[in-house]
């Protein structure tokens, strides 16, 4: 990782920065690294290097913004997370999606850390009214964190998507902007 990285969203034991081509190798890694990880995503299959260099020469997109996310103690890029669909400026919404490569990260906070920042991102900087998010309904270890944060359920996809030989129901949550707000005494 270059040495003139801009942290753009610090926390305690992580920060968040925009991708850069010259990031091309550590997502590689990360999206290949594991079968769980890729599982949870909903990716059987690893991706190859060209389509992950190619998606980062690409320009951002106005509707979406994407981070990595970095340890403070080594710099490693453990993760992303997007905030999707805010092309409606009227509906002030956007979809949530976070992806921890490595199982090994899985347990130690750092995903909750993470989503924590881009709440605060996404109330405060971008003035967003509701955030929501899809998840497995056999991602206990998830939807435990984004209820921890403050989602709720608010409906099942039933078979929804198709993952290790059976289809699997989606979970649909989300956080409204008031609910975050009386929940962080704001």
């Amino acid at each position: 990782m270059s040495s003139s990285t801009v942290k753009y969203l610090e926390g305690e034991k992580i920060y968040l920065k925009i991708p850069e081509v010259e990031d091309a190798e550590y997502l590689y890694e990360g999206l290949n690294q594991n079968s769980e990880s890729r599982r949870l995503r909903g990716r059987q299959t690893p991706v190859s290097f060209y389509s992950v260099k190619e998606a980062l020469q690409q320009p951002n997109r106005q509707d979406t913004y994407a981070f990595f996310i970095c340890l403070h103690e080594t710099d490693d890029i453990i993760g992303e997370l997007s905030l999707l669909g805010l092309g409606n400026e009227m509906n002030r919404s956007a979809q949530f999606q976070i992806s921890i490569y490595n199982s090994h990260y899985f347990s130690g906070g750092l995903g909750t850390e993470a989503s924590e920042l881009a709440m605060v991102f996404a109330f405060g900087k971008l003035n967003l009214n509701r955030i929501e998010l899809e998840v497995f309904s056999t991602n206990t270890r998830a939807i435990a964190a984004y209820e921890k944060l403050g989602f709720v359920q608010e409906g099942l996809k039933r078979q929804a998507y198709y993952l290790d030989f059976e289809y699997k129901d989606l979970i649909m949550m989300s956080l409204l902007r008031q609910d975050y707000l009386e929940m962080h005494n704001i």
